[in-house]
């Protein structure tokens, strides 16, 4: 109970990310998304770690076959190993949804479509019953992870508050 009131973003955070988000399109291909067979997905944070490097942080649960990689790493060296890309692109591109597993809530969570033609964040309107064909019931999960828009956000404040360092030491 005490890591969810500390995961539990105040009100000065909640409207900075109100203020940034983007208006997402559903994915074409949540409707028919193909989902294939195979044992439940712990719902338990600490059970999930990437398939290619054993990390337990931006990890990405593809919703088609269950396959939990990295996110991609970014230019500061953060991020991930970038496993669940190179997952989309070894299985022959046939199967572009992600879902973020921190961010899932009974809200909704960060979903990316690999897909070339979105290959962008994305609404999955059938999200709930994606994650439960893995035994994931997103009403009870709680964020353990910081959004993409909260990423986003961070890295923002990052760069003006560096600008502003900058501008003043000169």
């Amino acid at each position: 109970a005490a890591e969810a009131v500390v995961r539990h973003d105040d009100a000065a955070v909640q409207d900075s990310v109100a203020g940034w988000e983007e208006e997402l399109r559903p994915s074409k291909y949540s409707e028919a998304l193909v989902q294939l067979q195979g044992p439940p997905v712990s719902s338990r944070p600490e059970d999930w770690r990437c398939g290619k490097c054993g990390s337990g942080e931006n990890l990405w649960l593809n919703l088609s076959d269950a396959y939990i990689g990295c996110g991609r790493r970014h230019f500061d060296g953060t991020g991930g190993c970038g496993a669940a890309l190179e997952h989309f692109e070894a299985s022959g591109r046939a199967y572009p949804l992600a879902v973020k597993l921190g961010t899932i809530t009974p809200k909704g969570a960060d979903v990316f479509s690999y897909a070339p033609d979105e290959n962008d964040m994305v609404l999955d309107p059938q999200l709930g019953g994606h994650l439960a064909h893995w035994g994931i019931n997103m009403l009870r999960m709680e964020k353990t992870e910081k959004t993409m828009t909260e990423l986003q956000i961070d890295l923002n404040l990052k760069h003006e508050f560096d600008a502003v360092t900058e501008a003043g030491a000169a």
